[in-house]
């Protein structure tokens, strides 16, 4: 997928370099495998962390329509995810009874802005994460 295919720019001559992010690459086979029949694919979100404790990404929501988010990891430990409406209200999360799902299907009831927060415990994660949708 298009989506894999990062430019760095050279410091020495400020030019486009693509580097392609071995970790992302091998998980996105499984992610787009592992999509539900009747879902089409929206997005797909690479995920690094470094130091960084999370990311969070925003996507505009429809009312009515389900989506289907789904973490793929090539290194590291399973990570927390839940959806944010624009109130910053969670309304949906991948932690049940205390076990982290690697997917989430939620089924959106307001037209907005809603934002994807992916945490992790450990800072060697590396992979994907697909958001798709049905309606």
């Amino acid at each position: 997928m298009a989506f894999l295919l990062f430019p760095l720019l050279s410091a020495d001559h400020g030019e486009a370099l693509p580097i392609i992010l071995d970790c992302v690459e091998s998980s996105n086979k499984e992610c787009l495998s592992a999509m539900p029949k009747g879902f089409n694919f929206l997005k797909g979100y690479p995920l690094q962390f470094g130091d960084r404790p999370h990311i969070e990404h925003s996507y505009v929501f429809t009312k009515g329509t389900k989506y289907f988010i789904k973490i793929c990891k090539a290194v590291g430990k399973d990570a927390e995810f839940s959806i944010f409406n624009g109130e910053r209200k969670i309304v949906g999360s991948n932690k049940i009874s205390g076990t982290l799902n690697n997917t989430l299907a939620y089924e959106c009831g307001a037209t907005g802005i809603y934002y994807i927060k992916i945490a992790f415990s450990s800072s060697d994660f590396c992979g994907n994460c697909l958001l798709a949708f049905s309606r």
